[in-house]
């Protein structure tokens, strides 16, 4: 029977469960007793004892147990079969947004003011839209990430139009996230945040419905 999981998933995502909690342990006496632990879009943050970070540093511990075990459910068993590329590289992405995001607050806790934490942020969130789009080219119909309408599951060149535009825009959209997550005001780069999400997400989906449209009509009519 092949193990659900790799020796590299699961030492990737020992590690990452792992990391915050070592980080946490190593520099814990020398954080000042109030830190910085929340960050808004706009830049702007909420500070409380530094106990409170060992919830951000526990968290991935709780999250990679629940993933190891999810897929021993009998219920969660098969969909994990079918999805075991996607279930895989979401967890390791979960863990690794986790990390890095404690790790801000580590470090604007010992050093407050040397870096921009919030445009950390939006860097990790181009790189998430990146893989995303990667994962989006490999999407077949029971994938998690797939533009899944009844435009595109009524015809085969529709769906893989709308898979593959989808997948470009996620990863251009992530680029540029990411270039200008550290030279925009932060304002001008939450609306290119907005604006990128909801273009790469609204622009496949109404495109695969014209598409649709555009099929002669008989044919449309065997697949209504």
């Amino acid at each position: 029977m092949r193990p659900l999981f790799s020796r590299t998933v699961k030492t990737t995502l020992l590690l990452l469960a792992l990391l915050p909690v070592s980080a946490t342990v190593a520099v814990y006496s020398k954080m000042p007793e109030i830190i910085p632990l929340y960050w808004n879009l706009d830049g702007t943050y909420s500070s409380g004892p530094k106990e409170q970070i060992w919830v951000t540093a526990l968290l991935p511990v709780l999250l990679a147990v629940f993933f190891f075990f999810y897929p021993r459910l009998k219920v969660s068993s098969k969909i994990y079969e079918r999805l075991r590329p996607i279930y895989n590289g979401l967890a390791i992405c979960t863990l690794v947004f986790l990390y890095a995001y404690h790790m801000m607050i580590v470090t604007e806790g010992l050093y407050p003011g040397r870096l921009s934490p919030i445009r950390g942020v939006y860097l990790m969130f181009g790189i998430l839209m990146v893989l995303l789009g990667i994962l989006q080219a490999r999407s077949r119909e029971d994938h998690l990430f797939a533009f899944r309408n009844r435009w595109t599951r009524a015809d085969a060149s529709i769906w893989k139009k709308t898979q593959q535009l989808g997948a470009t825009l996620f990863i251009l959209s992530g680029l540029v996230l990411s270039v200008f997550s550290f030279s925009l005001e932060l304002i001008a780069l939450f609306q290119l945040f907005l604006i990128l999400l909801v273009f790469s997400i609204l622009l496949p989906s109404v495109l695969s419905a014209i598409w649709y449209y555009a099929l002669p009509a008989e044919k449309r009519r065997k697949k209504d």
